[in-house]
């Protein structure tokens, strides 16, 4: 059977054309092998060519991406074993980098630097660290301790791989230990409502006790006032009887400055013989007494005799 040459033309160009048409997927950079060699180009999203049987085609994810890393394992320092079922890291690649990146550290990037020392950072903290400080009380700052460290570490080596954010699970701890966990959690939180309790108390008579002395200086307040006002009182009383006295002083103060001015020749030669008239007596008969040494004529004048 003989086959058309143009129909042979027509089916290997079909399948070169199949062969060396490729496509990126959007939010994905497209990287060429040649011969197992990395190119130093990248290929953007869409379709692209490349040399059938000679190239091959990888893609790298640029956009942000989340690794899950599961079942990690983890040693206290009192030496419980625990495990971490999930450990998430969001990270991002620059576009920039994911020529160097690739090249050093392969497509998988994420396994040598991300997925190892996520494991070597997280058992290096719980070594430090006792079981009650890692499933509770410092449990909250293993998510940061991870992001800096691992952020740190990956700087040293390929800073354009940026790590968002890290969330961590709560620990798996085994059956016995978390019994005994639990009991002891029991007792802590006991202990301390027994402590809250007498806390409250103690500020329950702290404050009792501040209200009476609150008391006590108002009552005190309150009768220094009225022996405030009470003295007040007898000053004002002292005072009018004072202002009494200054007045009555006053008064005869005056009437003797006024008697003082009354005190005349003319005013008591008045006096004097009002006084005179008023004890006049008439006598009858030779027994007249005499009064004065004088007789009355019209030349006496009772001022000369005075």
């Amino acid at each position: 059977m003989i086959i058309d040459k143009s129909i042979i033309a027509l089916l290997t160009a079909f399948l070169y054309f199949n062969t060396a048409v490729f496509t990126v997927n959007e939010g994905h950079l497209g990287l060429i092998y040649r011969g197992n060699a990395l190119l130093n180009y990248t290929k953007k999203p869409g379709f692209n060519f490349k040399i059938p049987l000679v190239d091959n085609v990888e893609q790298v994810d640029i956009r942000t991406q989340t690794d899950m890393i599961t079942d990690v394992p983890c040693g206290t320092k009192g030496g419980t074993m625990l495990r971490f079922s999930s450990i998430e890291v969001v990270n991002i690649l620059s576009s920039s980098a994911v020529i160097d990146t690739v090249m050093s550290y392969g497509v998988h990037y994420d396994q040598p630097l991300i997925y190892a020392k996520v494991h070597h950072l997280l058992n290096q903290w719980c070594s430090k660290h006792t079981l009650n400080e890692v499933y509770i009380e410092k449990f909250d700052l293993i998510d940061d301790f991870l992001q800096n460290e691992l952020q740190e570490n990956i700087d040293k080596f390929q800073p354009l791989l940026r790590i968002i954010a890290v969330r961590v699970t709560k620990p798996i701890v085994p059956q016995e230990i978390m019994i005994n966990f639990q009991k002891l959690e029991e007792q802590k939180t006991a202990q301390k409502v027994a402590e809250q309790t007498q806390k409250v108390k103690m500020k329950e008579a702290e404050t009792l006790k501040l209200v009476a002395m609150e008391k006590a200086t108002q009552e005190a307040k309150v009768s220094e006032i009225n022996n405030l006002r009470n003295l007040q009182t007898a000053r004002t009383e002292q005072d009018i009887k004072r202002l009494d006295a200054e007045a009555e002083y006053y008064k005869k103060v005056k009437e003797a400055e006024a008697n003082d001015k009354l005190n005349t020749r003319e005013y008591r030669d008045l006096k004097k013989i009002e006084s005179i008239s008023r004890n006049t007596k008439i006598y009858f008969g030779d027994s007249i007494p005499k009064m004065f040494p004088h007789t009355f004529n019209q030349d006496w004048h009772p001022v000369d005799d005075l």
